[in-house]
């Protein structure tokens, strides 16, 4: 009886040692550095997207290069700090950081516990590319806007590519949010102006409040 025990305990351990000898190790996940970039390799490839690192998430554009600052992705905005950790609950979140410097003024922004920025209800957002700094900006017709008294613009932003260091062009997001006043439509028409010119033509939403006031977008072209 003692035999044949001692012979399964060995027969089991040879086993275990077999699944061990064919089964791959995975490579350890690490951070690596190149240039100004950080990037995580999880075994043989760059983490794309998000990633859950050592409790804290992580967002990796399609180059594998962690992003800091303004992340728009899927519809919606996130926001991750210098060491690129997604941000939750209430932020004050600055124009932009360079160096130990806050340019523009700082702002309260409020996040789910699922990273995404909590925009104010009963409004919409028209986002357009930003002109940077190429000396021209967008505009609108706001005076015929506020003497139709259908929609009132709230805020206005613009959230730049890059929010922290080093600071490079002037690409990013601009964003203007209305609320409704009164039931009925109006169309909001976005021109591209500056040194002394106005487009002809431009990018034109159709902005309709129902009785209720609640409000709602539609791009014409």
């Amino acid at each position: 009886m003692k035999k044949q025990n001692l012979k399964r305990i060995v027969t089991l351990g040879l086993i275990a040692v077999s699944i061990l000898a064919i089964t791959p190790t995975k490579a350890s996940a690490t951070w690596k550095q190149e240039g100004m970039y950080w990037l995580y390799e999880d075994g043989q490839k760059n983490v794309i997207g998000w990633d859950k690192i050592n409790g804290n998430w992580y967002y990796f554009d399609s180059d594998g290069r962690m992003k800091t600052g303004w992340i728009h992705d899927n519809g919606k905005w996130y926001f991750a700090n210098r060491d690129g950790i997604m941000q939750t609950g209430t932020v004050n979140i600055g124009g932009m950081q360079r160096g130990n410097r806050t340019i523009g003024s700082i702002r309260e922004y409020s996040f789910a516990i699922t990273g995404e920025e909590q925009r104010p209800t009963g409004t919409v957002d028209i986002e357009l590319s930003s002109m940077g700094t190429t000396g021209y900006f967008r505009n609108y017709d706001y005076d015929n806007i506020d003497k139709e008294g259908i929609i009132k613009r709230v805020s206005f932003e613009s959230r730049p590519e890059v929010f922290f260091d080093p600071p490079c062009g002037g690409s990013g997001t601009d964003i203007w949010t209305f609320k409704g006043l009164k039931e009925g439509s109006t169309e909001v028409t976005f021109k591209i102006c500056g040194r002394g010119k106005i487009s002809k033509y431009g990018t034109t939403f159709l902005i309709t409040v129902d009785k209720d006031l609640n409000i709602s977008v539609l791009k014409l072209n």
